[in-house]
């Protein structure tokens, strides 16, 4: 994906100004550009021995952890456009059960990472899981990190979303948008987002489905199934392919969990 059309031409004019690549390159950097991204916009300017530790080689080892991590019924829904698997019973129903019950004292109004007009964008209620709320939390974010073959480090702390009839969170992406405030915010100081994994924790539910509206994919909740995506390309830039859009429910509620990893230590 190329840089924005902004920023494209804010490279060009600058290096027609007679400004270094080498000057450039950390501005786009902190700004959330992957450096790949930014080798190739910056071309033949920048000095072939520019190096950076989160490059192609880095981001490919990132993208390919949970092939290397040997999950047992790993399933790619897709792969092309995308990185979007899914692992049936990932959680037993009694597993399922406990934590809807420790999500109903934790609740809270979710909230956006960025700012919108719509109230109506995301109308669930979120509450975090904490590795003190008890003693399964703990072994919880154990599992999901090795099941992503990621240092546990790198992810943020487990977070339970209820929806209510009619409630819904509209279409989003789980990254942050680089340049923005929300990155500014949210990313500049520890890393972006790159994997993600949620668990559906019932299905006697109406509605509520997760759709994927650029992978022509829609997913309905099962119980204990996990879903994980990863929200970068392999050069670790952001992919609009995974937006997706939790539907409204049509009857009862809807129960799930959801843990993103970051490209560094989040802690």
């Amino acid at each position: 994906m190329a840089l924005p059309v902004k920023w494209h031409q804010w490279v060009l004019d600058n290096l027609m100004r007679g400004v270094s690549a080498s000057t450039l390159l950390p501005i786009l950097l902190e700004n959330g550009f992957a450096f790949e991204q930014c080798r190739r916009v910056l071309g033949r300017h920048l000095p072939e021995s520019e190096r950076h530790l989160k490059d192609a080689v880095f981001y490919r080892k990132l993208a390919e952890a949970p092939l290397r991590a040997g999950n047992v019924g790993l399933e790619a829904l897709e792969s092309e456009k995308a990185q979007l698997f899914r692992i049936q019973q990932f959680l037993s129903a009694d597993e399922c059960q406990h934590l809807m019950r420790l999500t109903e004292h934790k609740l809270r109004p979710s909230e956006l990472a960025s700012t919108t007009s719509d109230r109506y964008f995301r109308t669930s209620s979120t509450g975090d899981l904490e590795n003190y709320d008890d003693p399964f939390i703990g072994e919880l974010n154990q599992r999901i990190a090795q099941t992503l073959g990621l240092d546990h480090s790198y992810g943020e702390p487990i977070q339970a979303q209820r929806y209510l009839q009619g409630q819904q969170f509209k279409a989003h992406t789980d990254y942050f948008e680089p340049a923005t405030d929300e990155y500014a915010h949210h990313a500049k100081q520890r890393g972006q987002r790159s994997w993600t994994l949620m668990i559906y924790l019932n299905q006697d539910c109406g509605g509520g489905e997760t759709e994927f509206p650029r992978l022509s994919l829609s997913v309905v909740p099962l119980q204990g199934m996990a879903l994980l995506w990863n929200n970068l390309d392999a050069d670790g830039v952001v992919n609009g392919n995974t937006l997706h859009h939790a539907h409204p429910v049509s009857d009862g509620r809807k129960y799930v969990i959801t843990k993103w990893f970051r490209d560094q230590a989040y802690e």
